[in-house]
């Protein structure tokens, strides 16, 4: 059996490469060149995943409602909550915020209002960055694997 414990945003490992261009990889950093070009000078590559895959910037509203899979059944650990997607046999284990982001996924609210209701809020109104990527990631983790689907409205 399978159990994910990283939060991962997905990665798309299909990279369409100009016509004629050489890839190569320095420093981390995926480069092309172009044999046509009489400098050969090296461009940098930039590869993004398509939007669905993109983690969301904090000023960018998610209104998907999610509801939690009917093939899920949970039980409370330790240090948070055990899931087990029967259908796809996958397990996660989530800490005690990912807990809480579990109980308000009950298809009554937006991905928006959940992170409201689990991040705390910094002395300037804002919410904590750190806690929004990583309820957002868990999400899009619960998501990829089947543990919770978007509601039909």
């Amino acid at each position: 059996m399978l159990l994910l414990q990283a939060w991962k945003t997905p990665c798309i490992p299909i990279v369409k490469r100009p016509p004629c261009t050489t890839l190569f990889m320095s420093s981390g950093t995926l480069y092309y060149t172009c044999k046509a070009r009489a400098n050969m000078k090296a461009t940098p590559f930039h590869v993004s995943a398509p939007r669905e895959h993109r983690p969301k910037s904090s000023n960018e509203l998610d209104e998907r409602v999610l509801e939690r899979s009917d093939w899920v059944l949970w039980t409370l650990a330790p240090n948070g909550i055990v899931l087990h997607n029967l259908q796809r046999r996958y397990f996660l284990e989530l800490d005690n915020l990912g807990y809480s982001v579990w109980g308000f996924l009950d298809g009554a609210r937006t991905v928006e209002e959940v992170i409201n209701r689990c991040c705390s809020v910094q002395d300037n109104g804002e919410l904590q960055p750190s806690c929004e990527l990583h309820i957002r990631n868990m999400i899009s983790t619960m998501a990829q694997y089947g543990f919770i689907e978007e509601r039909n409205r």
